[in-house]
């Protein structure tokens, strides 16, 4: 599943959709004693996503859709990393605010390039491109000596294809030799084992654009050692302002460091973590010689015949960290002579991209009318480029994501029992739209597609819904079809779910029937009731509101993007998982209050199911198992919360957490004396 929200796991790759068939009744069912909710037997309407390249979206009737927005024709490394990025500042801000509060929305004015990250972010496609590269880098470290390596890359959800420096053969596994050994296809697209965990090999591997072919093209950086952006110089500069973001928000782990010598008319650029701005060659001159020479002197002590073949032998040294210097060239400067030189051999970890015509040896890229050319290489494709008004929107979403906003409450307080001791129940429902998780349809007469699936769900959180307002939401290109489409995709749910579900739109507006219920409110109708009782019974309905939880929520899978945008756009998931979280939380601590640690434990881990890392719900789970004796589980829950929060750039672990830590650590070495 996908989604920008402030806790996603930013990791994830596509997981088809689970099958709950009966398993429907025992979701939904609460303690008996609490919740008067029939058990109902539903079938699952869901049918699992049908697959789309990235090189387009395919809508359920085969029609491609392009992606090309603010971020470019061919975004999908920018679009994964911006959105790791934006995940890992928001976990840090949700720990600045109180328990029970949540921050405000992104800016209403930032939604257009919100909506084109969700668009362009194939987790999927970048996983599978970085672990082929991984697998060729360990191939090749297997063969020393071995000059060799990829320049050039086309990948698309049906193959990639790796164009090398020069021709190698044999192959690695997996992959089949075209021209003589010069290019290599992976058609299943699918690698070793052993090149799964290997640290990322090729960190500048830069997208070029999107081939008239299929898929989106790479270049990785490192190999060409200088690249000369020519040609338009509008278009040559959006080109090199869309390598800059890119490198700035690395799609993949991995340190890089990155130098831009003026601003390229964007001083926005210096706002990205990591990004070192400079007015003037002379003030990085002598630290990109030094990084040259050294990785140089580094790479030939080893006999490793090129950092892309390190990595695969050493992926955590740090003499192996890239260097990148975007300029414009420097005329008659000796030290930047030799610096291009240096990194002309190709042999060092630093690499050099020059805007504009250079004297010196590089690697051509000429940019013209929307076309990216490779002369040396005879490769055309549609180039991508980063506008300066996307790259201040996609600088103004990672600020906001640090800013600390109003914070506005997202579960009601238990109050006092009000005297009515009426037993609560579900409404009656037939047909039940499940978001606490894989976002599904349960019940009707047949499987829903994908499409079917996000407009009944969306109708069914806003109903009634303007015709138009479902068109934007659920159908994201302005096709001349789409209108017939929409009609095609509703009177095909109609049909699934009976008329008495899906009514006709006799105002221009569509609304689902009364026997059509979600999820989230029952989630939203069961804690709201739990407010009113008192704690031991409130604790039974809460814990009759997280079994409505199966996982992630609002999940959908990535290849079907396109048709769930308004999720991300209106922070459903941030939202939800704020709720579950905090209703986790309220459940754990009445449990503690009752001696109930096993109850505490379950809120805790089924509330971490939905926010890995948060904080009270991890000081839950550490208390309750040390309470239970059980400190060595306590100690394993803090060491994989560190390692949780090191997968995701943060450093910082909450100083209440802390304390607990170090509280259950004296505990151990108390009890260890006593028993001495």
């Amino acid at each position: 599943g996908v989604g920008l929200s402030d806790d996603a796991v930013a990791s994830e790759v596509d997981q088809p959709p689970s099958e709950h068939g009966a398993e429907v009744a025992d979701a939904l069912a609460a303690p008996a004693d609490a919740l008067a909710a029939p058990v109902q037997e539903i079938a699952p309407t869901s049918a699992a996503p049908q697959p789309t390249g990235v090189d387009g979206e395919r809508d359920n009737d085969g029609a491609e859709v392009i992606i090309a927005g603010l971020l470019g024709i061919a975004a999908t490394g920018i679009a994964v990393g911006v959105g790791r990025n934006l995940t890992r500042r928001r976990r840090r801000r949700l720990l600045q605010f109180a328990p029970g509060l949540a921050p405000t929305v992104p800016p209403s004015e930032l939604a257009e390039v919100r909506s084109d990250l969700v668009l362009a972010s194939d987790e999927h496609h970048v996983a599978m491109l970085h672990a082929a590269m991984r697998s060729l880098s360990l191939h090749f470290g297997e063969q020393r000596g071995a000059a060799s390596r990829p320049r050039l890359v086309q990948a698309s959800a049906e193959r990639i294809e790796v164009f090398f420096s020069e021709p190698r053969l044999p192959t690695a596994q997996g992959w089949t030799p075209e021209a003589s050994g010069a290019v290599w296809v992976l058609d299943s697209c699918e690698v070793p084992k052993q090149a799964e965990d290997v640290a990322p090999c090729a960190p500048t591997l830069v997208t070029l654009g999107r081939p008239e072919s299929s898929g989106q093209a790479y270049l990785d950086l490192e190999a060409e050692g200088v690249l000369a952006v020519a040609g338009d110089t509008e278009e040559a500069t959006a080109f090199v302002r869309s390598v800059v973001v890119e490198l700035a928000n690395p799609s993949v782990g991995g340190p890089l460091a990155l130098t831009v010598v003026g601003d390229l008319g964007d001083p926005e650029i210096a706002k990205f973590d990591g990004v070192c701005v400079v007015e003037t060659w002379k003030e990085v001159e002598e630290e990109a010689l030094a990084w040259a020479r050294q990785s140089q002197a580094l790479l030939a002590a080893n006999r490793w015949a090129s950092p892309f073949v390190a990595r695969g032998n050493a992926p955590d040294h740090d003499g192996l960290t890239p260097l990148v210097i975007v300029c414009t060239y420097c005329p008659d400067d000796p030290s930047f002579e030799e610096f291009a030189s240096l990194v002309a051999a190709g042999d060092t970890t630093a690499s050099l991209v020059i805007l504009g015509e250079v004297p010196v040896a590089a690697t051509r890229i000429e940019v013209d009318h929307g076309e990216l050319t490779l002369p040396g290489l005879g490769f055309t494709c549609r180039g991508q480029a980063v506008g300066s008004k996307a790259l201040g929107d996609v600088v103004e979403l990672l600020e906001d994501a640090d800013r600390l906003t109003e914070a506005v409450p997202v579960v009601p307080a238990i109050r006092p029992s009000t005297g009515d001791n009426e037993p609560y129940e579900d409404p009656a429902f037939e047909v039940l739209v499940r978001l606490l998780g894989d976002i599904e349809v349960v019940g009707g007469s047949r499987p829903l597609t994908p499409k079917q699936t996000a407009a009944v769900a969306y109708m069914s959180l806003h109903s009634p819904v303007s015709i138009e307002r479902l068109e934007d939401a659920v159908w994201t290109a302005a096709t001349q079809s789409r209108r017939r489409r929409l009609f095609n995709t509703l009177s095909a749910c109609r049909t699934a779910l009976g008329a008495q579900h899906l009514p006709v739109a006799m105002d221009g507006a569509y609304s689902v029937g009364p026997n059509v219920v979600t999820d989230v409110d029952l989630f939203e109708r069961r804690i709201t009731y739990a407010a009113t009782r008192p704690e031991t019974e409130a604790a039974l309905i809460l814990r009759g509101a997280l079994e409505l939880v199966s996982g992630p929520v609002f999940t959908y899978p990535s290849r079907e993007r396109a048709s769930f945008v308004w999720v991300d756009i209106e922070n459903w998931i941030s939202t939800w998982e704020l709720k579950v979280t905090e209703t986790a939380t309220r459940l754990a601590e009445l449990s503690f209050e009752s001696g109930d640690t096993g109850t505490a434990i379950w809120a805790a881990e089924r509330g971490l199911v939905t926010s890995p890392t948060h904080p009270a719900l991890i000081e839950a789970l550490m208390r309750a198992h040390a309470s239970c004796g059980e400190r060595a589980i306590a100690e394993q829950v803090f060491v994989s919360h560190v390692a949780a929060l090191e997968g995701l750039g943060i450093d910082e672990v909450a100083e209440s957490t802390l304390r607990l830590h170090e509280e259950i650590r004296r505990s151990e070495e108390a009890a260890t004396a006593a028993t001495g």
